[in-house]
């Protein structure tokens, strides 16, 4: 009864294609996750293109990405995962530039994949430091002024009971 045998060919239901340009380390710099055919392949090169920043944030990596076929995710490998706790990723899809919602796996961002070819770049958010310089500056002002303030009423007062 059990004795049957069957030939089968098994398809992955999702299936990664991974990038050849890879960081120093031979990982890959980006993976798509989908449903490809076997041919399918993705390709990523350095660009020259940007997003628009703010004075406090700079381009770290720029990347055209092309892929043979539309995935449903893609994770991009972090430069240096232990301190890139401040970058944001940003996609350029059809000209314009935007914030994309990406979580960090490990040391990937993992972003949803948007179309066939598309830019990414990673933007490095550096600290802010104007409101903790003005902040610093109005406390030692206002120090400096009560030291100030109670120098005079002292000098007054050894005034007066001379005086008296």
């Amino acid at each position: 009864v059990f004795d049957m045998s069957f030939e089968a060919e098994y398809t992955a239901f999702s299936t990664t294609i991974a990038s050849d340009a890879t960081r120093k380390d031979g990982r890959p710099l980006l993976l798509l996750e989908g449903s490809f055919d076997y041919d399918a392949v993705v390709t990523i090169e350095e660009s020259a293109d940007a997003p628009e920043l703010e004075k406090n944030q700079a381009v770290k990596e720029s990347w055209i990405v092309t892929a043979t076929y539309p995935g449903t995710q893609a994770r991009f490998l972090l430069p240096d995962p232990d301190t890139d706790d401040t970058v944001k990723l940003y996609i350029c899809d059809d000209g314009n530039w935007q914030e994309l919602p990406a979580h960090r796996d490990n040391s990937y961002l993992v972003f949803p994949m948007t179309s066939e070819q598309f830019e990414i770049a990673l933007v490095q958010e550096n600290a802010d430091f104007t409101l903790w310089i003005v902040a610093g500056a109005a406390v030692i002002t206002v120090i400096a002024a009560t030291v100030l303030i109670v120098n005079k009423k002292k000098r007054s007062s050894k005034h007066q009971t001379i005086e008296e």
